[in-house]
């Protein structure tokens, strides 16, 4: 995913000497990619000190790349999300006049009871 190259190959296990303020510059390139997402890798450098003492030190950085494409970007929003206000719900109460329904009474039902065959 990640391609990274650099003059004296610091990120390949060369150690390079570094002196304090000095800076190293390298590439990092991002190619051959199926996806669109965020992708990061942990990239370490290996340099030595120039101090008199010949002393071995490393460099380690996370590196983070975003990938996108015309079909991301058009779906990017066109402004900035703002939630619409809740709408006041009025429950309406219709009271109608009417009669109450008849309850029957145990007398009136017909209850039918059948017997249970022998097994």
């Amino acid at each position: 995913l990640f391609t990274l190259s650099d003059v004296h190959g610091v990120s390949t296990g060369h150690p390079y000497p570094l002196l304090p303020g000095q800076t190293y510059a390298f590439q990092l390139v991002c190619g051959n990619v199926q996806s669109v997402g965020r992708m990061q890798a942990m990239v370490g450098f290996e340099f030595q000190r120039m101090d008199g003492v010949v002393k071995k030190f490393h460099i380690v950085r996370f590196v983070r790349a975003r990938i996108v494409d015309d079909v991301v970007m058009s779906l990017q929003p066109t402004r900035p999300f703002q939630p619409r206000k809740p709408r006041e719900v009025r429950h309406r109460r219709a009271d109608e006049q009417g009669e109450k329904p008849e309850i029957p009474s145990e007398d009136s039902l017909d209850i039918t009871v059948n017997p249970l065959h022998d097994y």
